[in-house]
Protein backbone atom coordinates (compact mmCIF):
# COMPACT_ATOMS: atom_id res chain seq x y z
CA UNK A 1 0.00 0.00 0.00
CA UNK A 2 2.97 2.54 0.67
CA UNK A 3 4.27 1.88 -2.61
CA UNK A 4 1.18 2.17 -4.38
CA UNK A 5 0.94 5.89 -2.43
CA UNK A 6 4.25 6.40 -3.36
CA UNK A 7 3.85 6.11 -7.06
CA UNK A 8 0.75 8.15 -7.17
CA UNK A 9 2.95 11.06 -5.30
CA UNK A 10 5.30 10.18 -7.79
CA UNK A 11 2.77 10.56 -10.69
CA UNK A 12 1.09 13.45 -9.28
CA UNK A 13 4.16 15.17 -9.33
CA UNK A 14 5.35 14.09 -12.28
CA UNK A 15 2.45 15.16 -13.94
CA UNK A 16 2.36 19.09 -11.82
CA UNK A 17 5.73 19.29 -13.41
CA UNK A 18 4.81 18.71 -17.01
CA UNK A 19 1.73 21.00 -16.37
CA UNK A 20 4.02 23.91 -15.33
CA UNK A 21 6.67 22.97 -18.48
CA UNK A 22 3.96 23.15 -20.74
CA UNK A 23 2.35 26.61 -19.03
CA UNK A 24 5.85 27.89 -19.56
CA UNK A 25 5.86 26.89 -22.88
CA UNK A 26 2.87 28.48 -24.10
CA UNK A 27 3.61 31.77 -22.49
CA UNK A 28 6.99 31.65 -24.69
CA UNK A 29 5.12 30.93 -26.99
CA UNK A 30 2.52 33.91 -26.53
CA UNK A 31 5.43 36.31 -25.39
CA UNK A 32 7.02 35.38 -28.75
CA UNK A 33 4.07 36.18 -31.09
CA UNK A 34 3.42 38.95 -28.88
CA UNK A 35 7.14 40.23 -29.48
CA UNK A 36 6.86 39.22 -33.49
CA UNK A 37 3.73 41.64 -34.16
CA UNK A 38 5.22 44.51 -32.23
CA UNK A 39 8.75 44.16 -34.03
CA UNK A 40 7.06 43.98 -37.14
CA UNK A 41 4.01 47.44 -36.42
CA UNK A 42 6.12 49.59 -38.25
CA UNK A 43 4.53 53.13 -36.59
CA UNK A 44 5.84 51.78 -33.17
CA UNK A 45 8.62 54.01 -33.79
CA UNK A 46 6.50 56.69 -34.43
CA UNK A 47 4.29 56.53 -31.36
CA UNK A 48 7.80 56.18 -29.10
CA UNK A 49 8.84 59.63 -30.87
CA UNK A 50 5.72 61.45 -29.47
CA UNK A 51 5.62 59.44 -26.27
CA UNK A 52 9.30 61.47 -25.89
CA UNK A 53 7.94 64.86 -26.67
CA UNK A 54 4.78 64.81 -24.32
CA UNK A 55 7.44 63.25 -22.01
CA UNK A 56 9.13 66.26 -21.93
CA UNK A 57 6.27 68.51 -21.89
CA UNK A 58 3.98 67.58 -18.81
CA UNK A 59 1.96 70.98 -18.72
CA UNK A 60 0.74 70.24 -22.29
CA UNK A 61 -0.38 66.76 -21.15
CA UNK A 62 -1.86 68.37 -17.89
CA UNK A 63 -3.55 71.17 -20.21
CA UNK A 64 -5.32 68.64 -22.37
CA UNK A 65 -5.99 65.51 -20.18
CA UNK A 66 -9.71 66.33 -19.74
CA UNK A 67 -10.39 66.45 -23.40
CA UNK A 68 -8.01 63.27 -23.98
CA UNK A 69 -9.99 61.08 -22.69
CA UNK A 70 -9.82 58.21 -25.86
CA UNK A 71 -6.27 58.96 -26.19
CA UNK A 72 -5.11 57.58 -22.84
CA UNK A 73 -7.64 54.41 -22.90
CA UNK A 74 -6.16 53.49 -25.91
CA UNK A 75 -2.86 54.01 -24.93
CA UNK A 76 -3.84 52.17 -21.46
CA UNK A 77 -4.48 49.33 -23.69
CA UNK A 78 -1.69 49.51 -25.94
CA UNK A 79 0.78 49.30 -23.17
CA UNK A 80 -1.39 46.16 -21.53
CA UNK A 81 -0.67 44.63 -24.71
CA UNK A 82 2.83 44.90 -24.90
CA UNK A 83 4.99 42.30 -22.90
CA UNK A 84 5.66 42.93 -19.04
CA UNK A 85 9.61 44.01 -18.72
CA UNK A 86 10.22 41.37 -16.78
CA UNK A 87 9.37 39.04 -19.03
CA UNK A 88 11.41 41.06 -21.20
CA UNK A 89 14.56 40.54 -19.23
CA UNK A 90 14.31 36.76 -19.82
CA UNK A 91 14.37 36.36 -22.94
CA UNK A 92 17.59 34.42 -24.39
CA UNK A 93 17.64 37.46 -26.95
CA UNK A 94 18.22 39.86 -24.45
CA UNK A 95 21.42 38.74 -22.84
CA UNK A 96 23.42 41.98 -23.26
CA UNK A 97 23.85 43.23 -19.70
CA UNK A 98 23.06 46.56 -19.68
CA UNK A 99 20.48 46.25 -21.96
CA UNK A 100 19.21 43.60 -19.03
CA UNK A 101 20.07 46.40 -16.44
CA UNK A 102 17.90 49.27 -18.06
CA UNK A 103 15.09 46.48 -18.90
CA UNK A 104 14.75 45.46 -15.52
CA UNK A 105 15.01 49.10 -14.12
CA UNK A 106 11.81 50.43 -16.85
CA UNK A 107 9.79 51.00 -13.71
CA UNK A 108 12.18 53.45 -11.92
CA UNK A 109 11.28 57.23 -12.18
CA UNK A 110 14.78 58.44 -13.31
CA UNK A 111 15.42 55.60 -15.67
CA UNK A 112 16.80 56.80 -19.01
CA UNK A 113 17.14 53.99 -22.10
CA UNK A 114 20.80 55.29 -22.78
CA UNK A 115 20.79 53.06 -26.16
CA UNK A 116 19.94 55.51 -28.41
CA UNK A 117 17.31 53.62 -30.65
CA UNK A 118 16.87 54.33 -34.65
CA UNK A 119 14.17 57.16 -34.50
CA UNK A 120 16.29 59.05 -31.81
CA UNK A 121 19.74 58.72 -34.77
CA UNK A 122 17.02 60.23 -37.33
CA UNK A 123 15.77 63.22 -35.09
CA UNK A 124 19.20 63.31 -33.24
CA UNK A 125 19.58 67.44 -32.39
CA UNK A 126 15.90 68.36 -33.05
CA UNK A 127 14.99 70.97 -30.61
CA UNK A 128 12.00 69.88 -29.23
CA UNK A 129 13.43 66.45 -28.23
CA UNK A 130 16.39 68.07 -27.23
CA UNK A 131 15.59 66.85 -23.28
CA UNK A 132 14.92 63.34 -24.17
CA UNK A 133 18.33 62.68 -26.13
CA UNK A 134 20.22 64.77 -23.54
CA UNK A 135 20.22 61.35 -21.46
CA UNK A 136 20.73 59.57 -24.20
CA UNK A 137 24.50 58.19 -25.26
CA UNK A 138 25.42 58.96 -29.08
CA UNK A 139 28.48 57.90 -29.11
CA UNK A 140 29.54 54.82 -30.39
CA UNK A 141 30.05 52.75 -27.43
CA UNK A 142 26.02 52.64 -27.46
CA UNK A 143 25.40 53.85 -30.96
CA UNK A 144 23.88 50.67 -33.79
CA UNK A 145 24.78 48.25 -30.88
CA UNK A 146 21.50 46.77 -30.68
CA UNK A 147 20.20 44.13 -32.89
CA UNK A 148 16.67 44.60 -34.32
CA UNK A 149 14.87 42.14 -31.91
CA UNK A 150 16.95 44.47 -28.96
CA UNK A 151 15.85 47.57 -29.79
CA UNK A 152 12.30 46.22 -30.11
CA UNK A 153 12.99 45.09 -26.56
CA UNK A 154 14.20 48.76 -25.94
CA UNK A 155 11.45 50.50 -27.62
CA UNK A 156 8.61 48.39 -25.48
CA UNK A 157 10.49 49.58 -22.52
CA UNK A 158 10.27 53.48 -23.59
CA UNK A 159 6.70 53.37 -24.36
CA UNK A 160 6.07 51.46 -20.69
CA UNK A 161 7.74 54.11 -18.78
CA UNK A 162 6.05 56.68 -20.42
CA UNK A 163 2.97 54.81 -19.03
CA UNK A 164 4.11 54.62 -15.36
CA UNK A 165 5.18 58.53 -15.78
CA UNK A 166 1.95 59.38 -16.96
CA UNK A 167 0.41 57.13 -13.49
CA UNK A 168 2.36 60.26 -11.68
CA UNK A 169 0.62 63.20 -13.26
CA UNK A 170 -2.47 64.35 -10.70
CA UNK A 171 -4.33 66.07 -13.64
CA UNK A 172 -4.70 62.55 -15.51
CA UNK A 173 -6.58 59.57 -14.52
CA UNK A 174 -4.52 56.96 -15.81
CA UNK A 175 -3.07 54.40 -13.05
CA UNK A 176 -0.94 51.38 -12.70
CA UNK A 177 -2.42 47.83 -10.58
CA UNK A 178 0.66 46.45 -9.71
CA UNK A 179 -1.43 42.60 -8.71
CA UNK A 180 -2.77 42.81 -12.43
CA UNK A 181 0.23 44.62 -14.23
CA UNK A 182 -2.04 46.34 -15.95
CA UNK A 183 -2.87 49.77 -17.17
CA UNK A 184 -6.41 51.61 -16.71
CA UNK A 185 -6.93 54.70 -18.22
CA UNK A 186 -10.01 56.93 -17.88
CA UNK A 187 -13.05 55.20 -16.95
CA UNK A 188 -15.71 55.53 -19.48
CA UNK A 189 -18.45 56.44 -17.49
CA UNK A 190 -16.72 59.71 -16.12
CA UNK A 191 -17.07 60.43 -19.97
CA UNK A 192 -19.40 63.91 -20.48
CA UNK A 193 -21.91 63.16 -23.38
CA UNK A 194 -24.24 66.03 -24.92
CA UNK A 195 -27.68 64.02 -23.63
CA UNK A 196 -26.66 64.20 -20.15
CA UNK A 197 -24.19 66.80 -19.51
CA UNK A 198 -25.47 69.98 -17.11
CA UNK A 199 -24.99 73.53 -18.36
CA UNK A 200 -21.78 73.59 -16.26
CA UNK A 201 -20.17 70.41 -17.77
CA UNK A 202 -20.77 72.15 -20.77
CA UNK A 203 -19.59 75.57 -20.04
CA UNK A 204 -16.25 73.44 -18.71
CA UNK A 205 -16.27 71.47 -22.13
CA UNK A 206 -16.24 74.89 -23.90
CA UNK A 207 -13.53 76.18 -21.61
CA UNK A 208 -11.23 73.44 -21.76
CA UNK A 209 -11.55 73.62 -25.76
CA UNK A 210 -10.33 76.96 -25.31
CA UNK A 211 -7.47 76.86 -23.36
CA UNK A 212 -6.77 73.69 -26.27
CA UNK A 213 -6.58 76.03 -28.78
CA UNK A 214 -4.89 78.65 -27.24
CA UNK A 215 -2.33 76.15 -26.51
CA UNK A 216 -2.02 75.23 -30.22
CA UNK A 217 -1.32 78.91 -30.97
CA UNK A 218 0.78 79.17 -28.45
CA UNK A 219 2.98 76.14 -29.89
CA UNK A 220 3.07 77.35 -33.20
CA UNK A 221 4.54 80.59 -32.17
CA UNK A 222 7.11 78.82 -29.77
CA UNK A 223 8.13 77.02 -32.72
CA UNK A 224 8.55 79.73 -35.02
CA UNK A 225 10.20 81.31 -32.02
CA UNK A 226 12.38 78.37 -31.61
CA UNK A 227 13.85 78.43 -35.29
CA UNK A 228 14.77 82.26 -34.85
CA UNK A 229 16.57 81.94 -31.35
CA UNK A 230 18.42 78.98 -33.07
CA UNK A 231 19.38 80.85 -35.87
CA UNK A 232 19.74 84.38 -34.14
CA UNK A 233 22.28 82.30 -31.85
CA UNK A 234 24.05 80.55 -34.25
CA UNK A 235 25.13 84.07 -36.44
CA UNK A 236 28.82 84.56 -36.03
CA UNK A 237 29.39 87.74 -38.15
CA UNK A 238 30.59 91.15 -36.80
CA UNK A 239 27.91 92.83 -39.52
CA UNK A 240 25.57 95.33 -37.74
CA UNK A 241 22.75 93.39 -39.61
CA UNK A 242 22.20 89.88 -39.31
CA UNK A 243 21.35 87.20 -41.68
CA UNK A 244 17.65 87.36 -42.00
CA UNK A 245 16.21 83.96 -40.31
CA UNK A 246 13.62 82.99 -43.35
CA UNK A 247 13.89 83.75 -47.12
CA UNK A 248 11.36 83.11 -48.91
CA UNK A 249 12.12 81.82 -52.69
CA UNK A 250 9.68 82.54 -55.36
CA UNK A 251 9.52 80.45 -58.61
CA UNK A 252 11.61 82.81 -60.69
CA UNK A 253 14.36 82.55 -58.27
CA UNK A 254 14.03 78.25 -57.95
CA UNK A 255 14.02 78.11 -61.56
CA UNK A 256 16.81 80.66 -62.61
CA UNK A 257 19.34 80.57 -59.53
CA UNK A 258 18.63 77.26 -58.33
CA UNK A 259 22.73 76.94 -56.95
CA UNK A 260 22.21 79.82 -55.29
CA UNK A 261 19.29 78.81 -53.79
CA UNK A 262 20.93 75.66 -52.81
CA UNK A 263 23.85 77.44 -51.48
CA UNK A 264 21.90 79.08 -49.00
CA UNK A 265 20.41 75.97 -47.67
CA UNK A 266 23.60 74.77 -47.26
CA UNK A 267 24.71 77.75 -45.22
CA UNK A 268 22.93 76.77 -41.86
CA UNK A 269 22.26 80.30 -41.54
CA UNK A 270 18.94 80.52 -42.61
CA UNK A 271 15.08 79.06 -43.46
CA UNK A 272 14.32 79.07 -46.52
CA UNK A 273 10.81 78.60 -47.34
CA UNK A 274 8.49 77.83 -50.21
CA UNK A 275 4.99 79.29 -50.14
CA UNK A 276 2.38 77.22 -51.46
CA UNK A 277 1.77 79.45 -54.26
CA UNK A 278 5.12 79.34 -55.70
CA UNK A 279 4.36 74.93 -55.53
CA UNK A 280 1.37 75.82 -57.31
CA UNK A 281 3.22 77.56 -60.11
CA UNK A 282 6.40 75.04 -60.80
CA UNK A 283 2.99 72.36 -61.09
CA UNK A 284 1.82 74.57 -63.74
CA UNK A 285 5.11 75.54 -65.58
CA UNK A 286 6.87 71.59 -65.52
CA UNK A 287 4.70 70.62 -68.65
CA UNK A 288 6.98 73.04 -70.55
CA UNK A 289 10.13 73.95 -68.08
CA UNK A 290 12.64 71.87 -67.74
CA UNK A 291 13.70 74.11 -64.68
CA UNK A 292 10.50 73.71 -62.73
CA UNK A 293 10.68 70.32 -63.51
CA UNK A 294 14.74 70.07 -62.39
CA UNK A 295 13.25 72.12 -59.19
CA UNK A 296 10.43 69.87 -58.33
CA UNK A 297 12.40 66.99 -58.20
CA UNK A 298 15.08 68.65 -56.06
CA UNK A 299 12.27 70.14 -53.57
CA UNK A 300 10.77 66.47 -53.21
CA UNK A 301 14.09 65.14 -52.37
CA UNK A 302 15.17 67.52 -49.65
CA UNK A 303 11.94 67.58 -47.88
CA UNK A 304 11.70 63.50 -47.98
CA UNK A 305 15.69 63.69 -47.21
CA UNK A 306 14.53 66.28 -43.74
CA UNK A 307 16.68 69.13 -44.60
CA UNK A 308 15.94 71.12 -41.42
CA UNK A 309 16.93 74.24 -44.02
CA UNK A 310 14.23 74.18 -46.19
CA UNK A 311 11.02 73.67 -46.01
CA UNK A 312 7.27 74.12 -47.39
CA UNK A 313 5.01 76.76 -45.87
CA UNK A 314 2.35 75.59 -43.51
CA UNK A 315 -1.39 75.94 -44.22
CA UNK A 316 -1.53 78.00 -41.32
CA UNK A 317 1.04 80.20 -42.42
CA UNK A 318 -0.17 83.12 -44.00
CA UNK A 319 -2.42 86.35 -42.79
CA UNK A 320 -6.01 86.06 -44.37
CA UNK A 321 -6.41 88.20 -47.87
CA UNK A 322 -9.52 87.44 -48.19
CA UNK A 323 -10.85 90.41 -47.45
CA UNK A 324 -9.41 92.08 -50.51
CA UNK A 325 -11.64 89.94 -52.86
CA UNK A 326 -8.80 88.81 -55.25
CA UNK A 327 -9.22 85.39 -56.49
CA UNK A 328 -6.94 83.34 -58.13
CA UNK A 329 -8.76 82.48 -61.24
CA UNK A 330 -9.95 86.06 -61.76
CA UNK A 331 -6.17 87.69 -61.39
CA UNK A 332 -3.60 84.96 -60.52
CA UNK A 333 -0.57 87.71 -61.17
CA UNK A 334 -2.06 89.61 -58.09
CA UNK A 335 -2.95 86.36 -55.90
CA UNK A 336 0.49 85.40 -56.03
CA UNK A 337 2.24 88.74 -55.14
CA UNK A 338 -0.33 88.50 -52.41
CA UNK A 339 0.60 85.29 -51.14
CA UNK A 340 3.97 85.33 -51.07
CA UNK A 341 3.20 88.82 -48.82
CA UNK A 342 1.01 87.07 -46.73
CA UNK A 343 3.03 83.99 -45.88
CA UNK A 344 6.04 86.54 -45.27
CA UNK A 345 4.42 88.96 -42.91
CA UNK A 346 3.18 85.49 -41.23
CA UNK A 347 6.65 84.46 -40.86
CA UNK A 348 7.95 88.28 -39.65
CA UNK A 349 5.19 88.41 -36.85
CA UNK A 350 5.95 85.22 -35.46
CA UNK A 351 9.19 85.92 -34.48
CA UNK A 352 9.07 87.85 -31.61
CA UNK A 353 11.92 90.65 -31.59
CA UNK A 354 14.12 89.71 -33.62
CA UNK A 355 17.63 91.92 -33.88
CA UNK A 356 18.04 92.26 -37.70
CA UNK A 357 17.73 94.75 -40.08
CA UNK A 358 15.16 91.89 -41.67
CA UNK A 359 13.40 89.47 -40.13
CA UNK A 360 11.88 87.65 -43.91
CA UNK A 361 13.40 88.52 -47.03
CA UNK A 362 11.10 87.58 -50.41
CA UNK A 363 13.99 86.60 -53.10
CA UNK A 364 12.79 86.64 -56.57
CA UNK A 365 14.12 86.31 -60.23
CA UNK A 366 11.92 89.24 -61.17
CA UNK A 367 13.39 92.53 -62.15
CA UNK A 368 10.33 94.21 -61.61
CA UNK A 369 8.66 92.06 -59.29
CA UNK A 370 7.34 94.88 -56.66
CA UNK A 371 8.39 97.29 -59.46
CA UNK A 372 5.99 100.78 -59.19
CA UNK A 373 3.10 101.35 -59.87
CA UNK A 374 1.66 98.56 -58.07
CA UNK A 375 -1.94 98.02 -57.47
CA UNK A 376 -3.34 99.94 -54.63
CA UNK A 377 -4.25 96.41 -52.53
CA UNK A 378 -0.27 95.43 -53.21
CA UNK A 379 0.90 98.26 -52.68
CA UNK A 380 -1.00 98.32 -49.36
CA UNK A 381 0.08 95.49 -48.58
CA UNK A 382 3.40 95.74 -49.36
CA UNK A 383 3.86 98.74 -47.10
CA UNK A 384 2.84 96.80 -44.40
CA UNK A 385 4.64 94.07 -45.05
CA UNK A 386 8.23 96.11 -45.13
CA UNK A 387 7.03 98.00 -41.92
CA UNK A 388 7.08 94.37 -40.13
CA UNK A 389 10.60 93.51 -41.42
CA UNK A 390 10.04 91.67 -44.64
CA UNK A 391 12.42 92.86 -47.70
CA UNK A 392 11.85 91.96 -51.52
CA UNK A 393 15.16 91.61 -53.40
CA UNK A 394 16.22 89.87 -56.80
CA UNK A 395 18.55 86.95 -56.11
CA UNK A 396 21.54 88.75 -57.84
CA UNK A 397 21.21 91.39 -55.47
CA UNK A 398 20.12 89.66 -52.20
CA UNK A 399 23.77 87.26 -53.28
CA UNK A 400 25.60 90.62 -53.67
CA UNK A 401 24.17 91.84 -50.57
CA UNK A 402 25.53 88.71 -48.44
CA UNK A 403 28.33 87.69 -50.78
CA UNK A 404 31.01 88.19 -47.81
CA UNK A 405 28.62 86.45 -44.91
CA UNK A 406 27.98 83.44 -47.18
CA UNK A 407 31.58 83.31 -48.37
CA UNK A 408 32.61 82.98 -45.02
CA UNK A 409 30.27 79.63 -44.30
CA UNK A 410 31.41 78.36 -46.93
CA UNK A 411 35.15 78.80 -45.63
CA UNK A 412 33.98 77.44 -42.26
Amino acid sequence: QMDILAELEELDNEQKASSAIERQEREQQKLQQVLEVVQNEGLLPTVKVMCDWMRSQASIISVCAQSSYNLWQRLSVLLNFLPHENDIVQHSMCWVPELQVIVKQTQFPDWTQVFPLTEDIELCQLPPLADIHSQIDFTTRHRAQLSDIQETFLRVCCLRHFGYFLTSIESIDFTYQTDTSMFFGPSSSSDLTLNNCSQDSMERMKDTENRRNQLMRDMAQLRLQAEVNELEGSLKTSEHWVFPPYVVADDTALCNYLAKVKELTQTARCIVVIPMAVVDSLDMQKKDSANAREVIRWLEAQLRRGNRYIRAQRSKETLSLNQYGVHKKKNRDVWYILELLGCARYLAQQTGSFTGHSVVAIVTGRQKLMATPLPPVIQQIKSQAEQEGVTIETMVDFGNQWKSVLQQTGQG
